[in-house]
Parts: C-alpha cells; sequence; structure tokens
C-alpha cells in the first residue's frame, strides 16, 4: 500500500512538472496589421502573452485590453494571472505611423497627462520606462485598427538598478471588435 501511495504521489508530481514545462513553451504572435486583437513581448527573454482573466475590476478584467483616447493616443494592457499575476502596460501618446521614444511619464488614472510609456507589474514589483529608455514604433495606424513593436529597459521604481528587458513585442489591436 506504502509502494502504491508513493507511486501516485510522483507521478502527480511528475504531471505538474509538464503543466510547467507547457506554460514555459508559450508563443509570441506573429506580427500582423490586420486587427487580430493579439499582443505580446519577452520579458528578460521569457514570453508574457495575454492569457487568462486577471481578476482586476474593469476595465482591466480581460487579459487584453485597449483604449483609444483620439488625439491622445492609445493604451493597451496585456496581463497573465499564471503562473505569478504580471502585466504590461503600453500607452502611445500619438496618433500616427512612427517611432516614439519612451518616457517616464504613465498616469492610468488620467491618460491625457501622460507620455509615451511602458509600465510592467510582477507580484509586487513595478518598472517604469525611463525617458529613452526605448522605443514604440506604430506600424499601422488606422482607426480602429493599430499596430506596432516595442523595446526597451524598464527600471523597478523602488531600486532603479533594478531593471529589464523587453524585446520583441508587439501589438495588432482591432478597437471595434477587442473583448465584444
Amino acid at each position: 500500500m506504502k509502494n502504491l501511495f508513493l507511486a501516485l504521489t510522483i507521478g502527480l508530481a511528475a504531471m505538474g512538472c509538464r503543466d510547467r514545462e507547457k506554460e514555459a513553451q508559450d508563443q509570441l504572435p506573429p506580427i500582423t496589421q490586420t486587427g487580430a486583437n493579439t499582443a505580446g513581448c519577452l520579458v528578460n527573454g521569457k514570453v508574457l502573452i495575454p492569457k487568462y482573466f486577471v481578476g482586476l475590476s474593469a476595465p482591466y478584467a480581460f487579459p487584453l485590453t485597449a483604449h483609444y483616447y483620439g488625439n491622445d493616443g492609445f493604451e493597451i494592457y496585456l496581463g497573465r494571472r499564471q503562473p505569478i499575476y504580471e502585466n504590461l502596460f503600453i500607452f502611445i501618446k500619438g496618433d500616427k505611423v512612427g517611432t516614439y521614444l519612451l518616457t517616464n511619464k504613465y498616469n492610468p488614472v488620467s491618460p491625457s497627462n501622460s507620455s509615451t510609456s511602458i509600465q510592467y507589474d510582477r507580484g509586487n514589483k513595478t518598472y517604469h520606462s525611463d525617458t529613452n529608455s526605448g522605443t514604440i514604433t506604430v506600424t499601422k495606424y488606422n482607426y480602429p485598427i493599430v499596430s506596432g513593436v516595442f523595446s526597451g529597459v524598464l527600471y523597478n521604481k523602488d531600486d532603479f538598478n533594478d531593471k529589464i528587458e523587453i524585446k520583441d513585442g508587439r501589438f495588432d489591436i482591432n478597437f471595434n471588435t477587442l473583448n465584444k
């Protein structure tokens, strides 16, 4: 009986390891300009894609959300809840195709008082872009579709020596169909 219990315990533990391996195999969506409602990036080399409802209140309850502010620009939120809560806010202060330099001014309560910036939260740590620490390139801006790529270095708000690298970021959003 002890051997059966031990074998069952080992088997269940091995299946749990396989589930974590599957999580590590997430892949970035392709770079598109069709309004596919996709987004993702590498955070220190690990894939971050919108996944699972994140448990926040509206308007950020969905794993991928975007808000259009007309001439004030737009905001994209992507998050996931497992294996640890993490999310990324991208704010673009602009309404045309082009490359925008990152700044350190993001205000989720008042987007019109924000500048082009990225904020990343993981667990209890928050990282912000800084002036000229990266770029967001909008490759298509034809409302309701906006697409682009982004990369940069973000700094821990409590310890500027703690930084992360965002690479291979991409988004392709259709404001009329996302979360409908």
